[in-house]
C-alpha cells in the first residue's frame, strides 16, 4: 500500500513541481505592474524552490525504494503482493555488463533489483520467459 502510493507519487511529482514552478511565473507576471518587489522577491526564491524540488523528488524515490525492499525481503511484489522468483538480467541503467540478480513478479511481471528499483520495461521482457505479461 505505501510502496503504491509513493510509487504513483513520485511519477506524478515532475508535474506537481512543473506545475508549481508556472504558478509561480503566472504570480510574478501578475504582480509586474501592480506591486514589483513581488517578482522580485519570487526570482531569489526561485533557485532555493528548485533544490527543493529535486530534493523532494529524490526523497521520494528513496522512500518508494525503502517500501520495495520491506517486501523484496520476503520474495513477495511490492506492487501486487504477488511471489517474486530469483533470476538474472543485465541492468540498462549500470555502468557495466555484469548480469545482476532480479527478482521478477509471476504476477504483474515487473522486474525488481534488491535495491528496489524497477528495472525498465525493456529489459523486464527480455528477463521474462512469457512475452505476453503486460508491464507499465
Amino acid at each position: 500500500m505505501l510502496y503504491r502510493f509513493t510509487h504513483a507519487l513520485a511519477n506524478i511529482y515532475g508535474f506537481i513541481a512543473f506545475g508549481g514552478f508556472v504558478a509561480l511565473f503566472l504570480i510574478a507576471f501578475a504582480f509586474t505592474v501592480l506591486y514589483p518587489i513581488v517578482p522580485i522577491i519570487l526570482i531569489m526564491i526561485a533557485p532555493f524552490a528548485a533544490v527543493a524540488a529535486v530534493g523532494g523528488s529524490r526523497l521520494l524515490r528513496v522512500a518508494e525504494r525503502f517500501f520495495a525492499r520491506r517486501k523484496l525481503a520476503s520474495a513477495h511484489c511490492p506492487h501486487c503482493d504477488g511471489a517474486c522468483a530469483a533470476s538474472t538480467s543485465i541492468d540498462a541503467e549500470a555502468d557495466s555488463i555484469v548480469p545482476v540478480s532480479v527478482l521478477v513478479c509471476s504476477r504483474c511481471a515487473r522486474a525488481f533489483i534488491a535495491s528496489g528499483r524497477v528495472l525498465p520495461i525493456s529489459i523486464q521482457a527480455s528477463s521474462t520467459s512469457s512475452s505476453d505479461h503486460c508491464a507499465d
